[in-house]
């Protein structure tokens, strides 16, 4: 039964990682096309090709140097994971592989989410009342919203057609963070003695979200920061010594 569950879980795990980059209108006339120094039809066709497709047509891409494949962080959710352009400067082609930083927010998320879930429960399973956990999730949510409203000259090119002057804009990326952080809230709440052996091997992963500059640790640990400044009564004492001691440092 474990066996099983290990086998559905590695196949959960692929298609998280293929499926982003396989979508595309399979019922179209548009084949993707050799690379050469013609590239009229790539420009003629953004974001109908998928980077799958490309790469079945073009699997040099993989192995020869001059070819550099990069993401286009400011690219509609419709061109996610497609073929948004292709540029030769000399020898070198560039190609650009267009994504979105809220789909890359929740698809990264979700990923994360999952390779947690592998972690095995903690033998005592801990609970939490909704309202805390309502409270701690909008408080961290609230906090990297407003570290990306104090950083908006960097973010203001890398989302598109989002106005970073718009209230709305921030309401998307507060609601996305939030249900990011809502849905790890379970997995690490029952596996948080467990989880601290496998800290050290987060370096071999990369973390940080596609076109934002926060790592999906640091969401965990502020959410474990919130609770225990609120809530976690052994910590509590420290924590008021901690910050009184931060506003006269």
């Amino acid at each position: 039964m474990l066996k099983n569950k290990k086998i559905v879980n590695l196949f959960v795990l692929i298609l998280l990682l293929v499926i982003p980059w396989v979508f595309a209108d399979y019922s179209d006339d548009i084949t993707p096309e050799k690379i050469t120094s013609d590239l009229s039809f790539y420009e003629v066709n953004p974001c109908k090709v998928s980077l799958f497709e490309f790469i079945l047509k073009n699997p040099n891409v993989m192995y020869q140097d001059h070819y550099v494949i990069n993401s286009y962080d400011y690219s509609s959710i419709n061109c996610f994971g497609k073929i948004s352009g292709i540029t030769q400067v000399g020898y070198n082609f560039y190609i650009a592989v267009g994504t979105n930083n809220l789909i890359s927010l929740f698809s990264q998320g979700i990923l994360w989410i999952f390779l947690l879930s592998l972690i095995p429960t903690d033998k005592k399973i801990y609970k939490i009342s909704k309202i805390k956990n309502f409270l701690i999730t909008f408080m961290t949510s609230s906090f990297f919203s407003f570290l990306i409203f104090s950083e908006r000259r960097y973010y203001r090119d890398s989302y598109y057609l989002m106005d970073f002057d718009k209230f709305i804009t921030y309401f998307y990326i507060f609601c996305s963070i939030y249900v990011v952080v809502d849905l790890s809230s379970f997995i690490v709440l029952n596996r948080r003695e467990n989880l601290i052996n496998f800290v050290p091997f987060a370096i071999l992963f990369i973390g940080t979200f596609n076109g934002l500059n926060f790592h999906y640790l640091q969401l965990v640990i502020v959410f474990f920061g919130i609770y225990s400044l609120l809530f976690d009564k052994v910590l509590q004492k420290f924590n008021k010594l901690f910050i009184l001691l931060l506003c006269f440092g």
